[in-house]
């Protein structure tokens, strides 16, 4: 018989929701990290398009509050 066979209910539960628990953290940390990516990526754009928009004469905003 397997250990895992003759381990009390309560255990066999505990262990899973451990298991579980460590994955869910480990999809957190992936979002994230993918989350700051983008973020990165976002701002990079916008200082992409504020340069090449000032070489053509566009006025590319720096917050929501140039746009009053």
């Amino acid at each position: 018989m397997d250990r895992a066979e003759t381990r009390p209910n309560s255990v066999k539960h505990y262990n899973q929701l451990m298991q579980e628990a460590v994955h869910h953290g480990r999809q957190a940390d992936h979002h994230i990290d993918r989350a700051d990516h983008h973020s990165r990526k976002a701002a990079e754009y916008k200082e992409d398009m504020r340069y090449h928009g000032s070489k053509i004469g566009i006025h590319v905003p720096r917050s929501i509050d140039e746009l009053d």
